[in-house]
């Protein structure tokens, strides 16, 4: 990846409030953001501009999240992209993602200690928060 270029994260997520957050969020860290609805759509943006890094739900329509992540880690080109999956699915949902490839993510079920209100957890437990640092570090990364 040319250090000169703008690097650039997927946002995928069926709810288009979570996209724009996302978006929102990413945009002001200087981060260039393109958006999918689901999976699918994801897929088909990945095969024309293929991201620096993707945040993704899980639970989707036409493709969720972990297909998206298994399609993503069989291309040539997009198995090293790095994948934060953001989710109300809960834990289970989040291990079978975390074994499709994801590298971090939150999906607690909602209400409970570690949805939005309370502490975040990712794949090596260090919290959301460490889950935006490694996303915006590996997408820096050239």
């Amino acid at each position: 990846m040319d250090p000169a270029a703008a690097q650039c994260v997927l946002v995928v997520d069926d709810q288009a409030a979570i996209r724009e957050l996302f978006a929102s969020f990413l945009r002001r860290a200087g981060i260039e953001v393109d958006r999918a609805r689901d999976g699918l759509e994801a897929s088909i943006g990945c095969a024309v501009r293929v991201p620096d890094a993707v945040v993704c739900d899980l639970e989707m329509p036409e493709m969720d999240g972990v297909a998206f992540c298994h399609s993503l880690r069989a291309g040539a080109t997009t198995r090293a992209v790095p994948v934060v999956i953001v989710s109300g699915a809960g834990p289970l949902a989040l291990g079978r993602a975390l074994a499709a490839g994801c590298d971090a993510g939150d999906a607690e079920a909602p209400g409970t200690t570690g949805s939005w209100d309370g502490p975040v957890r990712d794949s090596a437990n260090h919290g959301m928060r460490d889950s935006w640092r490694f996303l915006i570090r590996r997408s820096t990364q050239s």
